[in-house]
């Protein structure tokens, strides 16, 4: 989901304000997690709400369905919210739904919540607002989104996951697991 391709790349955007806190984000080819594509929000102004931008790659989850959203983030200081950060954004009633709570280091760190999508709740299609929310002016990073069916964060693939793919296991480390002759049952 984090597609910038068709991005103009280090060029600022004015973003209206939520709360009356003024901002820009601006959009970067290389240097975010690993290297990968990334995004900057600034948000310019003291105040207590915060800046936002809507990212318009729309994708359908499924009523009744668990995912989880996942991706790299940081600040330029250290920070604690209550959400508010990175929203995934139902857009037949703008109604968004975020983590409880994100702590943000000057480091790249992933970060993952659940979303179970409720039966009966309204339109299916989703995007991604990303939000900055705090009291003061601050930059925060974002990198290498992902959302995947089911309860566990996997390793994020820069591109389309393939069936061939090497199987990971579920360890902090995620290293690769080599085997032959296996019976799939």
């Amino acid at each position: 989901f984090t597609d910038y391709r068709n991005r103009n790349y280090n060029q600022q955007i004015d973003i209206g304000g939520w709360g009356g806190d003024d901002g820009y984000a601006v959009y970067y080819q290389n240097g975010g997690w690993n290297n990968l594509p990334y995004k900057k929000i600034t948000k310019t102004a003291n105040g207590t709400g915060g800046s936002y931008i809507n990212e318009h790659s729309y994708f359908t989850l499924e009523e009744g369905k668990t995912y989880t959203i996942s991706c790299y983030m940081r600040s330029d200081r250290p920070q604690t919210h209550n959400g508010h950060l990175l929203a995934l954004n139902r857009n037949s009633d703008n109604a968004y739904f975020v983590p409880s709570n994100i702590i943000l280091s000057t480091e790249w760190e992933r970060k993952t919540w659940t979303h179970t999508v409720a039966s009966g709740g309204g339109s299916n299609t989703y995007h991604f607002r990303q939000i900055v929310y705090t009291d003061t002016p601050t930059d925060v990073y974002w990198s290498a989104l992902q959302v995947e069916e089911g309860s566990l964060a996997t390793k994020y693939v820069n591109g389309v996951r393939l069936d061939t793919a090497s199987i990971l296991d579920v360890s902090p480390t995620q290293s690769t697991i080599t085997a032959s002759n296996l019976t799939y049952r």
